[in-house]
This record gives structure tokens, C-alpha cells and sequence, in this order.
């Protein structure tokens, strides 16, 4: 590659090594040359805008470990919430804090802690491995099927929160579907 030739593959915006001619990343062809293991590349516009396999492994993973963490936490906080623990807790807050949660029944609290933290497990779960399958360029369709379920189950936490990690894993889905030619199978 000379010096005045392109540093990033124009099919995934990966940066290629010099004097590459094959994308390591998608396969695409840098100088026009044919890839027998490759769709050559076909300028298209559609693509602008999508993340490439590595940055779609890196975010995918990333969520999977922070709900893997959120995942044993409530597990953890059902374990020990005890009426020792809930009074020590209480007895932190001011008085009239403490007043809003008297009524609690804390065997409700601590089931909730329990659905709420093996459905984040199951979250996370699929997120990992769909982020292995991402890394190890296999099985495009089980790819998305777990991004897909990882961003269905995030809805379980805050409203919001859980609706904005759905919308962005939908997208992540997306984007692996996109790149589905990047993929061994």
C-alpha cells in the first residue's frame, strides 16, 4: 500500500496493515484484487453509519460483564436481606425516609431481587456468548438470536434504562446482521 492510498478498509472502517491486500477484518478487497473468500466490495451507502465486527464485539461484550456484575448483585442482595439487614439499612436513612419503606414485606423484596437477578443472568449470558460467536466470526443467525434475547430481557430493569438497552441491543442486532458477510457461516 502506498502512501497515498486508504488506511481503513472502505467496507468496515477497519485500519489495514501495510501492504495488505484483503481486509483481515471483512475480507474486502483493498487494491481490486478478486478474494475467493470474500463478496468483493460494492460501494454502497447503506453501510455508512454501521459498526464494524470488532467495535460490535467490544460493546456486546462490555454489556454482557456490567449485567453479569448487576446479575450476581441481586442475587447477592436476595441472599442476604435479612429483617437484621433491612433495620440496619433503615436505621441509615433519616426518619421520614425510613417511614416511606416501613410497610415493605421483605420475603416480596427479596423474591424480586431474585427474578430480577437470574433474568439479568440469563441477559448477560446470551450477550457473552453472542459476543463470542461475533469474535469468532461463526453462526451469524445464533449471533443476533442472543443479541436479541440479551436486549429483550435488559427491559426488566428501570423502565427507561431497560428500554434503552433494548433499543441499543436491537441495534446491535441489527448491525450483526448488516455484517452478516463478514461471518464463516
Amino acid at each position: 500500500m502506498s502512501d497515498g492510498e486508504r488506511n481503513f478498509c472502505v467496507k468496515c472502517g477497519r485500519s489495514l496493515p501495510q501492504g495488505s491486500s484483503f481486509c483481515p477484518e471483512c475480507g474486502a478487497s483493498v487494491n481490486g484484487d478478486v478474494n475467493p473468500y470474500s463478496q468483493q466490495y460494492q460501494p454502497n451507502r447503506a453501510n455508512a453509519g454501521m459498526l464494524t465486527m470488532d467495535n460490535l464485539y467490544v460493546f456486546i461484550l462490555i454489556y454482557g460483564i456490567i449485567a453479569l456484575l448487576m446479575a450476581l448483585m441481586m442475587l447477592l442482595a436476595g441472599f442476604v436481606l435479612t429483617p437484621e439487614v433491612w433495620q440496619e439499612l433503615m436505621s441509615m436513612l433519616p426518619p421520614e425516609e425510613a417511614a416511606i419503606y416501613d410497610d415493605y414485606d421483605l420475603n416480596m423484596l427479596s423474591n424480586l431481587m431474585f427474578i430480577t437477578g437470574g433474568i439479568l443472568l440469563v441477559s448477560s449470558i446470551t450477550a457473552i456468548v453472542s459476543a463470542i460467536f461475533i469474535k469468532k466470526r461463526e453462526n451469524w443467525k445464533m449471533a443476533i438470536a442472543l443479541c436479541v434475547v440479551a436486549a429483550l430481557t435488559s427491559i426488566i430493569m428501570d423502565v427507561v434504562i431497560g428500554i434503552i438497552l433494548c433499543i441499543v441491543g436491537l441495534f446491535m442486532a441489527y448491525n450483526i446482521y448488516k455484517n452478516k458477510d463478514c461471518f464463516n457461516s
